[in-house]
């Protein structure tokens, strides 16, 4: 019988690590409302269609949005949140609509999305980070597991494709420019609105001319969040994203979330 992902996470040669904190990404003027209304609404999905959908990245403000010369409210911004008690509707390893849009090499995109779909749970995240990663400093920085080791450790056969498959993706065989660390971000999607009550966010990260608004930064505060900033410079939206990796990876180290 050929095997899926989750036979490999529960089987007995699988690791377990850390999971890494959810990561939801948008402009900075999306952000602001998201702070000021303490909740984040799903909203009409052009992936799944007919639903109504939030998204968010295990460890990773791995959502992009395309510019160039753009405004403060349209730089990337992200609030970091453990994970909630409301229950996800779908988590896949990879960004769905990467995938769905054809991003993802052939050899991935020809298999069934639904075989790679996982169940949307921490005990899952954890055994899918240590068993493809090892680690949840290694899943941050995208270095997964050797393809070889991984095949040769959890005897795959050649007939088990999407495991074959999702090795591939994770080790960037055969990936093309325009995707990146999209592929081996974890997808976790809602159906219900998420609640931010205090203590559900953990840091908040901005383009640095928000501390100038010293009320919405105090609301910010207000709700538990560290409020992490960082500068702008006349630079190509992309390296925004650099920065947020970075801010991210300091909060992470700074409050004991990587394994090693």
């Amino acid at each position: 019988m050929e095997r899926k992902i989750r036979d490999i996470l529960f089987g007995n040669r699988s690791g377990r690590s850390t999971a890494l904190p959810l990561v939801h990404t948008a402009s900075a003027y999306f952000i602001q409302k998201i702070l000021q209304s303490r909740e984040i609404q799903p909203r009409p999905c052009d992936v799944f269609l007919g639903e109504q959908l939030s998204y968010f990245f295990v460890g990773r403000p791995a959502y992009k949005s395309i510019g160039r010369d753009i405004a403060h409210w349209e730089m990337p911004s992200c609030v970091i949140m453990d994970f909630q008690a409301n229950d996800p509707k779908r988590m896949f390893p990879f960004d769905s609509g990467a995938f769905s849009k054809g991003l993802v090499p052939n050899y991935a995109t020809m298999i069934d999305r639904q075989d790679y779909e996982l169940e949307p749970t921490k005990d899952v995240v954890e055994r899918y980070i240590g068993t493809f990663f090892g680690s949840s400093r290694s899943y941050f920085l995208g270095e997964a597991v050797n393809k070889k080791d991984f095949l040769a450790n959890h005897g795959i056969l050649p007939t088990e494709a999407s495991l074959h498959a999702l090795i591939s993706l994770l080790n960037g065989e055969r990936i093309g420019k325009e995707l990146d660390e999209r592929r081996s971000s974890i997808e976790l999607q809602f159906d219900e609105k998420v609640e931010l009550d205090r203590g559900a966010i953990k840091a908040v990260i901005l383009p640095e001319i928000y501390l100038q608004d010293k009320n919405f930064i105090a609301e910010i505060e207000a709700m538990g969040a560290q409020v992490i900033t960082y500068p702008r410079f006349p630079l190509n939206t992309d390296h925004y994203y650099f920065a947020m990796y970075e801010r991210c990876n300091q909060f992470y180290e700074s409050n004991g979330y990587f394994d090693v």
